[in-house]
């Protein structure tokens, strides 16, 4: 089964995680696909502040890498939390995903080029 990254929900429960009285022990948190996380990772907040990536450096679909958020924290510990959803799940934005990724990547390609 194709799993799709779910942002909405990885902002969603990093914000719940940030209400936190001990969120200041947060260090950053990254979005990944679990056992990839190498190739496929993206810092979304650091430093006290939500990053926005110019360019999309995280695949968002996977048939075997969980897409996850994961917290690390100031310790050296982290947290992984699985956030996906599947085509079944949500036809809608798994086309909406891929269009979207298919125009940036066509993008980047014009770029290459000039």
């Amino acid at each position: 089964m194709q799993m799709y990254l779910d942002r909405k929900k990885a902002k969603e429960i990093l914000k719940k995680e940030l209400a936190l009285k001990d969120s200041k022990n947060i260090k950053e948190a990254a979005l990944i696909l679990n056992g990839d996380e190498f190739w496929n990772h993206e810092v979304i907040w650091s430093d006290g502040k939500w990053r926005r990536q110019r360019v999309f450096k995280c695949y968002f679909t996977s048939y075997w890498a969980t897409p996850m958020l994961v917290i690390y924290y100031k310790d050296g510990k982290e947290k992984r939390i699985p956030c996906w959803f599947s085509e079944e799940d949500n036809p809608k934005l798994a086309e909406k995903m891929r269009k979207e990724y298919d125009e940036k990547m066509e993008k980047i390609r014009k770029e290459i080029k000039e």
